[in-house]
């Protein structure tokens, strides 16, 4: 019988175990005041690489030179031989390593002869606050006069700045809030935050939605930050306008969806229920067409007369859809 059992364990992926550094595996020893200049030295990527590895592969086997090709360096790095020579003659023309007539090379101990910049990044920085400054002057041309003009200089290609100049004259640009807080308020936005905002109307419906919520998580519950609840009024306001929903038919399906133990834990929020909102009315549609079903019971009202249908019709609408009391629990209908 065990011949028959085919073995699945080499077919299973077998977990990586994380790479640890210990001291045990060996170790570099090296001047604190020479990682200092490496740190402080605008280098970049594959010098810097460049010089890790031949620091690892002299101080770290306790000689101060070694024979490394470019081949062995672009081997053990993400750069290919030709930026690892480029990379080497940089470093060497900086004074930050050295190399004999042999070709062993090693770092140079003597800090003070490093050539820490090679003004590489000045010059960049230079060339991008030169660029800079042109776009805020073709931004400043572009919003004289509402925005009709297009910039003078800048692409010389007559097409270019023929469609620019149509498109500034058909779009405004105002200028756009630099942050949350400077966005223009809504007239009747009772909470804001960026482009979420709703009124009391939605701030109600959220705020009964919560209070079902922190009755069935108890002490698990935790009251939504300003932002997030600024987003759920946004949802349910959305779900007003553009959708057309009632307030008191978005609480209902949302009940609905807390009575159930599988959407109660994926139906928590305003956009849940616009997201999921068929579903809840076939759920609903299914519950008032069971209690539709049941045989009508022959009761006694207060006024010692029968129950009529209509009476009956209005005990269903009651119970098809599930009731929470004040603390947002469910009242059970038995």
């Amino acid at each position: 019988m065990s011949q028959n059992v085919a073995d699945l364990t080499k077919y299973r992926k077998q977990k990586e175990r994380p790479v640890v550094a210990q001291i045990e595996d060996g170790y570099t020893m090296i001047s604190n005041t020479l990682m200092d200049a490496a740190g402080a030295t605008d280098l970049s990527g594959s010098e810097l690489s460049v010089l890790l590895l031949i620091i690892r592969h002299t101080y770290g086997f306790k000689r101060k030179v070694w024979g490394l090709t470019n081949t062995y360096l672009a081997a053990k790095s993400v750069y290919c031989v030709k930026s690892i020579s480029k990379a080497k003659k940089s470093l060497i023309d900086r004074k930050m390593i050295w190399e004999d007539e042999q070709g062993l090379v090693g770092p140079n101990p003597v800090i003070s002869d490093w050539v820490m910049t090679d003004g590489k990044s000045e010059k960049r920085a230079k060339a991008a606050n030169s660029m800079r400054e042109q776009l805020l002057q073709q931004v400043e041309q572009m919003l004289q006069l509402d925005g009709t003009n297009a910039p003078v200089d800048g692409n010389n290609c007559s097409s270019i700045k023929e469609r620019t100049k149509e498109r500034t004259k058909e779009i405004d640009l105002p200028s756009s809030p630099q942050a949350d807080d400077e966005t223009i308020t809504k007239p009747n936005a009772v909470i804001q935050k960026g482009t979420n905002w709703g009124t009391q109307e939605d701030l109600d419906v959220v705020n009964q939605m919560e209070s079902i919520l922190a009755g069935w998580q108890g002490e698990d519950y935790r009251p939504p930050k300003p932002a997030a609840l600024a987003k759920k009024c946004n949802d349910v306001r959305m779900m007003r306008t553009v959708d057309e929903r009632k307030p008191e038919h978005i609480l209902t399906l949302f009940k609905i969806a807390q009575a159930d133990r599988f959407w109660r834990k994926n139906c928590m929020a305003p956009s849940s229920v616009r997201k999921h909102w068929a579903t809840l009315v076939d759920i609903r549609n299914d519950l008032k067409k069971s209690m539709q079903q049941k045989p009508h019971p022959k009761t006694i009202g207060a006024d010692g007369m029968v129950r009529t249908a209509e009476d009956w019709n209005k005990h269903i609408q009651q119970n098809c859809v599930p009731q929470f009391n004040e603390k947002g629990e469910l009242i059970s209908h038995a």
